[in-house]
């Protein structure tokens, strides 16, 4: 089973039960898997991101210079995994997603 199989699951045992008393278990269970950065890279070979247009971390390859970089880009995913804005001769090798922003605390305001 993969990973978007077990939130499919999750979502339609969410939806049997109807059950307000499961409901955040039901949450944090798919909040906890959705969280692809707490595994770090996932290889674009692997699979790709599920949100299409959102930004990402990403590490490209471009194979002439042996050059690997970190940027920031957006995936608009379709089945050949197409990252915009990847210079000719780069290649997107591997990609995480964003961290959620800071959102401070009390002694912040």
């Amino acid at each position: 089973m993969t990973r978007d199989d077990a939130i499919k699951t999750l979502h339609e045992l969410w939806r049997e039960t109807n059950d307000s008393w499961y409901e955040e278990t039901y949450d944090l269970a798919i909040e906890a898997l959705s969280a692809d950065a707490v595994q770090g890279w996932i290889p674009c070979s692997e699979r790709l991101p599920s949100v299409d247009g959102d930004a990402y971390l990403v590490t490209d390859y471009c194979q002439q210079i042996n050059r690997r970089r970190t940027r920031i880009a957006y995936c608009y995913a379709n089945k050949d995994g197409f990252w915009s804005d990847t210079p000719k001769g780069y290649e997107v090798i591997a990609w995480m997603p964003l961290p959620k922003p800071y959102e401070g605390s009390e002694s912040d305001e």
